[in-house]
């Protein structure tokens, strides 16, 4: 709607700058997400040694065993944004050629747009952007 950006709104703060010839195919991929993970292991060891002392010599017998299990959960939330910038064309009616003399970086944005519903209700969704610099 042409009115700056809140920096609120951005859900990345430091969004990546991404330089490449016009001959590039950028891509780009960005995600935001929230977890939490509950662990729990259980380690058990059992040990026996025994010992006998013959005429001097001694004798010993080990033995060692042991289990272990565990698991984890990861309960969460993940939203991925990804896009694609084909080549930049070459413009034949130009003496240069863009392919070999320019190159552009791209910086994907991704923001909260609020807007409100026809019932009054204040509502928002994602918009993904970029900008060439």
């Amino acid at each position: 709607n042409g009115k700056k950006l809140k920096d609120s709104d951005m859900l990345f703060t430091d969004p990546p700058l991404v330089i490449a010839s016009d001959v590039s195919r950028i891509s780009w991929s960005t995600r935001v997400s929230e977890q939490q993970t509950n662990s729990f292991n259980t380690d058990i060891n059992v040990s026996s040694n025994a010992g006998v002392t013959v005429g001097g010599v001694s004798v010993g017998v080990g033995v060692t065993g042991g289990f272990g299990s565990g698991y984890s959960i990861t309960v969460g939330e993940e939203a991925n944004f990804n896009g694609t910038l084909p080549p930049l064309p070459d413009n034949p009616n130009t003496p240069e050629d863009e392919y070999s003399a320019h190159s552009y970086g791209i910086r994907p944005y991704v923001y909260l747009q609020e807007y409100e519903t026809a019932d009054g209700e204040e509502a928002a969704f994602y918009v993904q952007t970029y900008t060439v610099e």
